[in-house]
């Protein structure tokens, strides 16, 4: 059976601990493109709607957006996030 440690005695070690630090975070932003922004300024509630959703969940209608290859497809996937977002 091991022998009990009391403090002060020569053969106990002590360990050094580094601080701990911690940096916050910087927002996550997600980059709107103008013409998306414009469609929902044009309607105050999906802009609020929009606007208090996380980061996780505005990246996708971006992405949307920016992922439309002709200009109608963009047009139709504006529609569909203000339609998304109750406008």
């Amino acid at each position: 059976m091991p022998s009990p440690v009391h403090p002060g005695d020569d053969d106990t070690t002590t360990t050094r601990r580094r601080p701990v630090t911690t940096r916050a975070a910087a927002p996550r932003v997600v980059d709107v493109p103008a013409d998306l922004a414009e469609a929902l300024d044009a309607v105050p509630p999906a802009r609020r709607s929009f606007d208090a959703l996380s980061y996780s969940r505005q990246r996708p209608h971006v992405l949307s957006v920016e992922g439309a290859k002709t200009d109608a497809t963009r047009e139709r996937r504006i529609a569909k996030v203000l339609a998304d977002l109750g406008a």
